[in-house]
């Protein structure tokens, strides 16, 4: 696997059957011989899958590599700004011996969830453990997941709202989703309210997030992704002091854990494909 780890997003053969890594779509038709691409990623909506589908070329994503470390990159980013863990960060470099007031904790928190695909249900049940109360949104209210109290569909996302203290998207970008969380749906929220996305930068817009913060209509956000990305240097909401912004790093291989699954759907699906059996995390139109 050492060879797929190194050469793995490389591929200049276009006598290729199989690409593992996340081509350039439009770098697709020099591939003419090309059936399967297995992606490094969860997220497939640069790919017109249908278009794929058409041509006989069969899409795989990595979903299940990312659950646990997305999930403990929400609940560390969380605390830190629960406990205003950042705020200490600054004093240090200040040399500042001050305390704050008024911390909070996940414990007896009321969290919603939106998206409750793997990373959704894998973070929902870590903050069920961690003793918050979890309500999810989903398409299909009626697909339980353990330690969610209730879950609601989008349509729904109103009622939920306003007794969340965090909201976090999860969810895919897609049609459906493109700016589905508008200015709003921030006005429904508590004053103290966090926002998280971990989902996809295109779920909400900078200026409604900009906005919200503005009108105090939220407490704090944490993105690790963005509208644009990268987020330009001179864009307002790196000053803010209830912002922490990641450059889109939270589900990534920089976990060994996680490429580890990742070899496994890789090997799996490889073998799957030679022996002509169904695909693992296969797309369709």
């Amino acid at each position: 696997m050492e060879e797929i780890k190194s050469q793995y997003e490389i591929c200049e053969d276009t006598s290729a059957q199989v690409i593992i890594g996340n081509p350039d779509p439009l770098s697709i038709p020099n591939y003419p011989h090309l059936e399967l691409i297995q992606l490094d990623s969860a997220g497939y909506d640069q790919y017109d899958v249908e278009k794929l589908n058409e041509n006989k070329i069969r899409l795989c994503n990595a979903s299940g590599c990312f659950d646990d470390v997305i999930s403990e990159y929400v609940i560390g980013m969380m605390i830190m700004m629960y406990q205003k863990l950042d705020q200490y960060v600054l004093q240090q470099k200040q040399h500042t011996w001050k305390r704050m007031d008024q911390v909070r904790m996940i414990s007896g928190s009321t969290v919603v969830v939106v998206g409750l695909g793997n990373i959704g249900s894998a973070l929902a049940q870590r903050l069920h453990h961690l003793g918050a109360q979890v309500i999810g949104v989903r398409k299909h209210p009626e697909r339980k997941v353990h330690g969610v109290e209730r879950i609601v569909t989008l349509q729904q996302l109103d009622e939920v709202l306003p007794c969340a203290d965090t909201v976090i998207l999860c969810l895919p970008a897609n049609d459906e989703t493109k700016g589905c969380f508008q200015h709003r749906l921030f006005t429904l929220m508590k004053e103290n309210a966090v926002f998280v996305n971990v989902g996809r930068g295109s779920l909400v817009s900078l200026n409604d997030i900009q906005s919200a913060l503005d009108a105090h209509c939220i407490g704090g956000a944490i993105l690790d992704v963005t509208e644009i990305e990268p987020l330009p240097k001179e864009h307002p909401l790196w000053d803010y002091d209830n912002v922490l912004i990641t450059p889109h790093v939270a589900g990534t291989f920089a976990n060994a854990d996680s490429f580890s699954q990742f070899e496994e759907i890789v090997l799996n699906n490889l073998k799957r494909y030679h022996e002509g059996k169904p695909l693992l995390n296969e797309r369709r139109h």
